[in-house]
């Protein structure tokens, strides 16, 4: 699958959910290392092994059991009110999948979490203090992603949640016209520092 199909799919999830209260985040859930470990993209950009995709596949499920979650279209999706477990989560994850893992391995699992989230992450307190994002700046990406928000709803305004190819390809275009004015905002040493920590682009795999 296909980074923006993470993406889409993350937004769905919340989607689900934020329906129903008249608002569309795309905060919600925040992807996690078992997010990254469930994608072929990301599995192949990790260069897993044969004998590491054997040993961790079963723990992967377990977690998947353990936190009530399902696979879809090859994605873990969180169910309804599990976005806030994502520490949790990663915790788990990081216990019984890690120690199967290089030292590298887990560090790049760290910059895809961050690719998949988007520049809505610069909103992560983390990110904030790393970065040393000022008050200006901060203000000026939750106003871009506010108004992304506002735009995801009205796509949904009727009430109904449908994923046609149209409303998937207005997903993606606000989500990365958001992206583009956040990431904007960076002075350039915050610029240079964020690149740092995204790391290499993730290849994507085709469909």
């Amino acid at each position: 699958m296909r980074l923006h199909g993470i993406l889409t799919l993350l937004i769905c999830a919340a989607l689900g959910h934020a329906l129903g209260q008249g608002t569309v985040s795309f905060a919600s859930p925040s992807p996690t290392s078992l997010t990254v470990l469930s994608n072929k993209s990301c599995q192949k950009d990790l260069n897993l092994t044969d004998d590491q995709l054997k040993k961790i596949n079963p723990l992967l499920d377990e977690v998947r059991k353990k936190f009530g979650m399902r696979v879809q279209g090859g994605m873990t999706i969180m169910s309804s009110g599990s976005g806030k477990q994502g520490p949790a989560i990663d915790a788990e994850v990081s216990k019984t999948v890690f120690p199967h893992l290089k030292p590298a391995q887990r560090a790049r699992i760290s910059q895809l979490k961050l690719q998949i989230h988007g520049e809505r992450g610069l909103l992560e307190p983390g990110l904030k203090t790393a970065l040393k994002l000022r008050e200006p700046q901060i203000k000026a990406i939750k106003q871009i992603f506010s108004t992304a928000d506002s735009e995801t709803s009205a796509l949904f305004s009727n009430g109904t949640f449908q994923m046609s190819p149209e409303v998937t390809k207005k997903l993606e275009q606000i989500r990365m016209k958001a992206n583009s004015q956040a990431r904007a905002t960076l002075d350039a040493t915050q610029e240079k520092a964020y690149a740092a920590m995204l790391g290499p682009k993730l290849v994507r795999l085709p469909r």
